[in-house]
Order: structure tokens, then C-alpha cells, then sequence
């Protein structure tokens, strides 16, 4: 399964009702649990259309958006809109970390909408429904009848899927990759130069891609395959993510003066972030077995490590699609974060990886179907639990 090949019927109907149902519920769930439940505040919430205004005398009342907007955007939200808005000059520093590509349609968004927040709702909505188009079409070739829908419908159950509908990058990453990946396997086009281009301005993630592509061409030029796409294609792609680190660095050495800024930024924030971690398993083993008694916590929380172990267990089950380029993927998508740093966040960190899960699941239980009903139902159980605390402005990753 190193080259999928879509040949069955467009994704269309299916894939449409599935974003709009999902888009309805975990937004209904959200406004209903923000309206009837006193919203708790603490020092990681910046307030962004009222205390930050009021600290910068800003005068954009016509910004104030509805309570309604609230709840999309807490935590990470609240960072992405002020980037928007005060550029990364004239907002908060530890923001730095926050990576450019979401706050600049946001704002070339806000010249239509006339609102930052109504950009990235829209911004947003629009690649959650294209990453779901993009994956649907990669999994009909894997999967059997109505497997790809099933494996779409098992990632949006995933406890940490509501991200997807709020002010965060999730959407909008996995719209790029997945992209990618329809362009380069299934397409061969040099389409997948873009989203390449666009994944390291995206998200910290973007930046390792090209080692999981350099990690599959090895693989398969040292097992003899014939399954390797044309070298021609894999050397641009290369080029197209170095030319998109390239310009991520460049933003930030204009914007604050330092090309580092966003590493410097992730090793200062609460989470400590490092890339020397990656070459310190004696950190890894410490971390995982540090006492805890807060389920949900900044740094190895109990919910984010069981995420850990989670998704390290799937690693096998990965493999057994026999596509490296996903298991490479996966490697880097899965384990990169829990090595980096002290856990925080994973939970929302493992949402960009686990649709390699999905179809790994769904494929590994074709004659079972049942189960993965089950599996989507328990993980939607849980996500509900999820969505009551961002919602009401708890810490969930």
C-alpha cells in the first residue's frame, strides 16, 4: 500500500454531511456549555477582546465580536487573534511561539469579514472540511466500502477533535498534510509543492516533514522498491519545505529581529519545549515517571501521558499499512512531541497524528465494524468530557 491510488467516486455527499453534523453538534455542545455555566479565569487567559484592549487602549470597538465567539476562542485562541490584530511586534512576547501562517489569513480574512475572529472561523472551517475531502480520498483506496468515511467519522470522535472546530492550527495543518499527501501519492502533481511550502509556516511540526520524507526514501531505496515516487517530485517537495522554513525563519528575523524567535519562545514557555530532549532518553523516561495528581496539568499531567503511552502503542498498528511514508509521518507526528518536552498538551498534540490510527484501525477491523462503532462512541464519551472544559475555560491541552 505504498501507492494509493484513488479510482472510486469523488468524495462528495458523505463527506459534506459528516462536517456539517459534526460542525453543529461540537459547536451546539460548546455555546450551551459556555451560556449555562459560570466561565472560570486564570492567569493563562488574556481576555483578548476586553482586558488586552483596555491594557493597549485599543480602539476597534467594532472588534468586539458576541459572547457567542467565546468559547471558540479560549487559550490558544486568544493568541492567534491578537497576533492577527497587533502583528507580532506589538503583542505578547511568549506569543512568539505561535507560528504565522494562521494570524496572516486572519488577517487578509479580516479584509473581507471585517472581523479577526469571523476570519479564522472561517479560515478554519474551511480546512477542517478539506483535510476531511483530502482523507477521505486517500482512505478509499486502503479501506473497504464506506471505510474511509468510517475512519474520517473515528478521527472526529477523537477526544481532542473539537479543535478542530475552534481558533487553533489543528484544522489547518491537517488540511496541508493530507494535502500533501493527496497530491504527491495519489495525484503525482506538483500541487504538493504548496502545501510542502505552507506546513513549516503552520506549525513547529511543519519543520520536521522533510526528515519523515528523507526517512521514507532511504527505506525504500534500501529494500529495492519500484514504489518510489519520481525522484523529480521528491527533490522539489524537498525544496518547497526548505524554502517554507526558510520563510518562516525570515518572518520572524523582520517581524521581532530574531530568525529564532519561535524555538526561543517554546524553550521559555510553561512547557519547555527543547530540541536536545530529542537526544535525551533519560528525559523522557524521567518525565513519564514523574508523580502527578492532576489529570489535566501544564506539565505531565496524567491525561497527556496516557495519550503518550496510547499513541506509542499504536505504533505497530501503523507499520502494519505497510505505507512508509505515513509510518514515517506518524513517527514524527507521534513521538517528536512526546520527546520535546514535559507533556503538555499532548493530548491535543496526538490530534494531528491519530487519522494514521484511524485508517490503521478501520483496516484492521474491516470485518468487524461493530468495534470501531464502539471505539468512535467511547472516544466521543470522552471528548464530551473535553469540550465542557474548554468550554468553560479549563485546561484541556
Amino acid at each position: 500500500m505504498d501507492k494509493p491510488t484513488v479510482t472510486g467516486p469523488a468524495a462528495g455527499p458523505g463527506v459534506v454531511g459528516l462536517f456539517f453534523g459534526w460542525k453543529v453538534i461540537v459547536s451546539a455542545l460548546l455555546l450551551l456549555v459556555y451560556f449555562s455555566t459560570p466561565r472560570i479565569y486564570n492567569l493563562f487567559t488574556y481576555h483578548y477582546y476586553t482586558e488586552f484592549k483596555s491594557m493597549t487602549g485599543s480602539r476597534s470597538a467594532a472588534e468586539l465580536p458576541l459572547r457567542a465567539a467565546a468559547p471558540f476562542s479560549h487559550w490558544d485562541g486568544q493568541n492567534y487573534l491578537g497576533l492577527a490584530e497587533y502583528g507580532y511586534d506589538g503583542f505578547l512576547l511568549e506569543a512568539w511561539a505561535f507560528y504565522p501562517l494562521l494570524p496572516m489569513l486572519m488577517r487578509a480574512g479580516h479584509v473581507v469579514v471585517h472581523s479577526y475572529f469571523g476570519a479564522g472561523m472561517l479560515v478554519l472551517s474551511l480546512a477542517a472540511f478539506g483535510f476531511l475531502w483530502f482523507y477521505v480520498r486517500l482512505g478509499r483506496e486502503l479501506l473497504p466500502a464506506n471505510g474511509a468515511l468510517l475512519a474520517a467519522l473515528l478521527v472526529l470522535c477523537f477526544p481532542t477533535a473539537f479543535f478542530l472546530a475552534t481558533i487553533y492550527t489543528e484544522a489547518l495543518f491537517l488540511c496541508l498534510l493530507f494535502g500533501f499527501l493527496y497530491f504527491f501519492e495519489v495525484r503525482r502533481s506538483l500541487v504538493c509543492l504548496v502545501f510542502a511550502f505552507l506546513l513549516p509556516l503552520c506549525r513547529a511540526q511543519g519543520f520536521f516533514l522533510p526528515v519523515a520524507l528523507i526517512g521514507y526514501v532511504a527505506w525504500q531505496y534500501w529494500r529495492g522498491r519500484e514504489a518510489l515516487p519520481p525522484w523529480r517530485l521528491v527533490t522539489l517537495a524537498l525544496v518547497a519545505f526548505a524554502l517554507g522554513i526558510g520563510s518562516c525563519l525570515l518572518f520572524y528575523k523582520v517581524a521581532v529581529g530574531d530568525a529564532l524567535a519561535a524555538f526561543h519562545a517554546q524553550q521559555n514557555y510553561i512547557f519547555a519545549n527543547r530540541l536536545s530532549n530529542l537526544f535525551a532518553p533519560l528525559h523522557f523516561l524521567r518525565m513519564m515517571q514523574t508523580p502527578s495528581e492532576e489529570f489535566f496539568a501544564y506539565r505531565c499531567g496524567i491525561v497527556d501521558r496516557g495519550f503518550i503511552v496510547l499513541m506509542l502503542a499504536a505504533i505497530p498498528l501503523v507499520l502494519r499499512l505497510r505505507n512508509r511514508l505515513w509510518s514515517m509521518l506518524y513517527l514524527v507526528l507521534a513521538v517528536v512531541p512526546a520527546l520535546m518536552g514535559e507533556a503538555g498538551s499532548y493530548a491535543r498534540f496526538a490530534l494531528v497524528a491519530f487519522p494514521f490510527v484511524s485508517f490503521a484501525l478501520v483496516h484492521w477491523l474491516a470485518g468487524q465494524r461493530e468495534w470501531v462503532f464502539w471505539l468512535a462512541a467511547a472516544s466521543a464519551a470522552v471528548q464530551g468530557v473535553f469540550i465542557y472544559r474548554f468550554a468553560v475555560n479549563l485546561w484541556v491541552g
